[in-house]
């Protein structure tokens, strides 16, 4: 991922696909493929702030 989509992910801290797929730079592949796993880590650091 670019750092703009990057930066999108961590601005923005989607909590769901459809939260995620209006972030530049990522399309339906990176959708289904990727951000499960940003959405994961994104879940974790809120809840214990690591």
């Amino acid at each position: 991922m670019t750092d703009r989509t990057l930066r999108g992910l961590a601005s923005i801290r989607p909590k769901s696909l459809a939260e995620a797929e209006g972030i530049p730079g990522i399309g339906p592949v990176k959708l289904h493929a990727v951000v499960p796993r940003f959405l994961e880590a994104i879940a974790k650091w809120e809840r214990n702030g690591d």
